[in-house]
């Protein structure tokens, strides 16, 4: 069961930030170079619609998966000690992610929603800086999994 879990939980996290890497190194800068504000909004919603519904799928069997494995592994009180950087890194990453695609909407109206002198290129280079973040932190705990792991 073990080999099982861990190569559904890797397989969704390359997919999950692979995502991740995509829209943040490819989408973004491509849409930094569309000059029309209409047509950046409008293929930022055709795009985003899709990328974040498998995006929650990924997170979800991430976490499922990631929850599984520690359950089996005993790791559980690993999480916040030196002995579970790895962990706690990821479930940081995980919990972080799976908050802002819930909240999305809400998140969005708070920072952007009263601003009425507020223009798509600023909301995309928040994005662009915000998916960066995101991609370095995801990363990270990837590295850290794989350090602690095999290392």
């Amino acid at each position: 069961m073990h080999a099982f879990l861990l190569s559904v939980h890797v397989l969704s996290v390359i997919l999950w930030m692979g995502g991740v890497g995509f829209v943040t190194t490819v989408f973004f800068p491509a849409m930094a170079k569309t000059e029309d504000s209409l047509q950046k909004v409008l293929l930022f919603q055709k795009i985003e619609g899709r990328f974040a519904k498998q995006a929650r799928a990924f997170i979800i069997l991430a976490g499922v998966t990631g929850f599984a494995l520690l359950f089996e592994t005993g790791r559980w009180g690993d999480l916040f000690t030196s002995s579970g950087v790895d962990v706690t890194l990821m479930v940081f990453v995980w919990t972080l992610f799976s908050l802002v695609l819930l909240f999305e909407k809400r998140l969005f109206s708070y920072l952007f929603g009263g601003k009425k002198d507020l223009s798509p290129d600023r909301v995309f280079r928040f994005l662009a800086i915000f998916h960066w973040v995101l991609l370095v932190l995801g990363l990270a705990a990837a590295a850290a999994g794989v350090w602690v792991g095999h290392g």
